[in-house]
């Protein structure tokens, strides 16, 4: 799987999770206020099938990780949990692109 430009990265951190598609991918979105849960889509060339892509889906809910696991994950993504929840900073949203980026289990739809 291709990895997402960094330019889209950077564009989707700290806005209102709102689904935009742009260059073939498609702009994270909040699915839950109570939980932190994201949704990542991205378009990928495939030509075996009628249109041209595949499009790959991966649910991504904070919840199902331990704080260790979310210490270490932010960690590798250069992220401070505890200095962004001092701050109030959109850390969830950054923690969720890093395990989608990780993306060891993907849906196709």
């Amino acid at each position: 799987m291709r990895e997402m430009p960094y330019h889209i990265l950077k564009d989707v951190v700290g806005h209102n999770y709102k689904l935009i598609k742009k260059q073939g991918y498609e702009r994270y979105k909040r699915i839950d206020d109570a939980k932190p849960t994201f949704v990542f889509k991205m378009e990928i060339p495939d030509s075996s099938q009628s249109n041209g892509t595949t499009t790959i889906t991966k649910h991504i809910n904070i919840g199902d990780y331990s704080p260790s696991e979310l210490k270490a994950i932010a960690l590798r993504a250069g992220i401070n949990i505890d200095r962004a929840k001092r701050l109030d900073e959109n850390w969830e949203s950054k923690v969720a692109i890093q395990i989608f980026r990780q993306a060891p289990n993907i849906d196709l739809e």
